[in-house]
């Protein structure tokens, strides 16, 4: 994982963490052991092609996503095979739509710690641009899947869509997948209180403020990529946190949250987010922070969003 420039996150930092209640799930342990990234077809290592691979956005890790790993891990350990996760960077919808409002639920370094606590051996992350977009569905699956990344099996969601347009479907990836020689897993939508868990239901819930729900949706608290500012003119112990352009945000008001380092779950700090109109968001620690954040005064950190 990436660490922080400016404060040494190998360092182990235990604060008292605020009882968030049993309605959220911890954090995950982490699997020391990250996957390995790829970001172009040549940098495919050998000893990871023939992998059991998910296909999809996952923009926010959500009980649908999970379902979708628990198929792939029961095959890849079944088969002996490596563990992989194809996410594009940028999320589709800033290609297409590069002035939409802010709708992001992860960040590239969010995608990557989540990814890593799930145990994934592979993360094939290729740039999401007019080439890529451009591909024929036909010709996404022998290029990419079939002679860039050598699947023997991979595990998609129901409404799953590829290919130029969005051409291709679970119904075409079937029939690739038996004249190209690998296998295809279709899973079901997860539901949650009578309606389908998906991303685009998490968002809504967020513009809400349904946070609980949103937490159950995911199983776990919301984590955003942050920079922690310092600033003597904010009363202590407060700093100031630059919120990513692209991620979708709460309706004004105080969260409890915590900040972290990436890849450590010994929060640095818990506190109340405060989002105020007119003013940037402003995280209030029950312990001074500021000092923490080194000679140049700034971090970039996880900010778990507890409720």
């Amino acid at each position: 994982m990436e660490a922080s420039a400016s404060y040494d996150c190998a360092a182990s930092v235990n604060l008292v963490e605020r009882n968030i209640g049993p309605e959220l799930l911890p954090l995950h342990s982490i699997d020391c052991s990250a996957p390995r990234v790829v970001t172009t077809l040549e940098e495919m290592p050998g000893s990871l092609r023939g992998s059991v691979m998910l296909l999809g956005n996952f923009d926010g890790f959500h009980r649908g996503h999970r379902a979708l790993l628990k198929a792939a891990r029961i095959r890849a350990a079944a088969a002996g095979r490596p563990l992989g996760i194809m996410s594009v960077e940028p999320h589709p919808r800033q290609h297409f739509a590069p002035g939409a409002d802010p709708f992001r639920l992860t960040t590239r370094l969010t995608k990557h710690e989540s990814f890593e606590r799930m145990g994934f051996d592979l993360v094939f992350q290729p740039a999401f641009d007019s080439a890529f977009a451009g591909q024929r569905a036909d010709e996404f699956v022998e290029r990419v899947l079939v002679d860039g990344l050598g699947v023997s099996h991979v595990v998609v969601g129901y409404d799953f869509r590829f290919g130029r347009g969005r051409q291709g479907d679970v119904a075409l990836l079937e029939r690739l997948g038996v004249e190209l020689r690998f296998g295809v897993s279709e899973v079901a939508p997860a539901q949650y209180q009578g309606a389908v868990c998906s991303s685009s239901r998490i968002r809504d819930l967020m513009r809400s403020g349904d946070l609980r729900s949103v937490h159950a949706l995911l199983g776990a608290p919301w984590t955003v990529e942050v920079t922690a500012i310092r600033s003597d003119a904010n009363p202590s112990p407060s700093v100031y946190v630059l919120w990513p352009g692209e991620m979708l945000r709460p309706p004004h008001g105080r969260y409890t949250a915590r900040l972290r380092c990436f890849g450590s779950r010994a929060p640095l700090a818990s506190g109340e987010l405060h989002l105020t109109p007119g003013e940037g968001p402003r995280f209030v620690a029950e312990t001074d922070l500021r000092f923490r954040l080194g000679k140049a005064g700034t971090s970039t950190l996880a900010l778990d969003l507890l409720r």
